[in-house]
């Protein structure tokens, strides 16, 4: 909250709403920032409330840096570092962040909309209430990350991990999840209408209560640990074509059965259909 001025922790410390000396020291240039950060070790930067959008920041380092309510949208942050930062609120829509270290990182409320996020890592980090629509996450690690409510709507995030993350609640509708690692992540009451989960590693994942009408389960990986319980599942595709539902439209009324039945009765066809082309051959 802000006190006279400046904000308040709510633990009784207070800090400028941005230190304007390390602003100045960032606008001479990410080289001479990183050699100060590297000869002050011990400071951690308070950037907060700052204007950085569009700036070009290749490399920078970030680390343990106050950057709530920062505004970073398009900034060009290739290879940074920002793993422990606080940045909660702050604005990273079309940046371009690939391969960005976002390690333990406290992101609260940021939104990344659009942004490219190519090989980043957010792993343990903090993401409740994240908004990641439409950015391109393609080789990213969300690892025990928490995602509690995070909006991914038509994300491209094929390959990525979520191994043990928590995306309870999540919005994924339409989301790319193409060969993605969804070991031990708990996925209950998420949104998954229309998601990619072709290729899918889903051992030991909970599914329970989530929404799944409409995706894609072509070779999708799951074992006797995958939770289905309450989840919503009217038909699937069985093809990252999405041009014929399973059970096909007339039979849908004749359904009575819930997702882990349907899942699993799929899952079985799968192998059924393999274990006949391997025959064959």
């Amino acid at each position: 909250m802000r006190v006279h001025g400046r904000w308040s922790d709510g633990c009784g410390g207070d800090f400028d709403m941005v230190d304007r000396e390390q602003l100045v020291l960032l606008r001479r240039g990410v080289a001479v920032w990183n050699r100060w950060r590297q000869d002050n070790a011990e400071i951690e930067p308070d950037l907060m409330d700052g204007n950085l959008k569009g700036m070009y920041l290749r490399g920078v380092n970030f680390s343990r840096t106050h950057l709530d309510h920062t505004d970073l949208k398009g900034a060009y942050c290739l290879r940074g570092n920002f793993r422990e930062i606080r940045a909660s609120r702050s604005q990273f829509d079309g940046a371009y962040l690939k391969e960005v270290q976002f390690e333990a990182a406290y992101l609260r409320g940021a939104t990344f909309r659009g942004a490219d996020l190519r090989g980043a890592n957010f792993s343990d980090a903090d993401l409740v209430g994240t908004d990641l629509r439409g950015a391109d996450l393609r080789g990213a690690d969300f690892s025990h990350g928490n995602l509690y409510r995070v909006q991914l709507m038509g994300a491209i995030a094929s390959s990525t991990r979520w191994n043990e993350a928590n995306l309870l609640g999540a919005n994924l509708r339409e989301t790319d999840l193409h060969g993605a690692d969804l070991r031990g992540t708990n996925l209950a009451r998420s949104n998954l209408e229309l998601t990619n989960l072709s290729e899918v590693v889903a051992l030991n994942t909970n599914f329970e209560g989530a929404t799944l009408t409409g995706a894609c389960v072509e070779n999708i990986k799951i074992d006797d640990r995958s939770n289905f319980r309450r989840a919503i599942c009217k038909f699937v595709y069985l093809k990252a074509d999405q041009q014929v539902p399973y059970p096909s439209p007339s039979e849908h009324r004749f359904l009575d059965e819930d997702a882990i039945a349907l899942i699993c009765q799929i899952y079985h066809k799968f192998i059924s259909e393999r274990s006949r082309v391997s025959q064959k051959v």
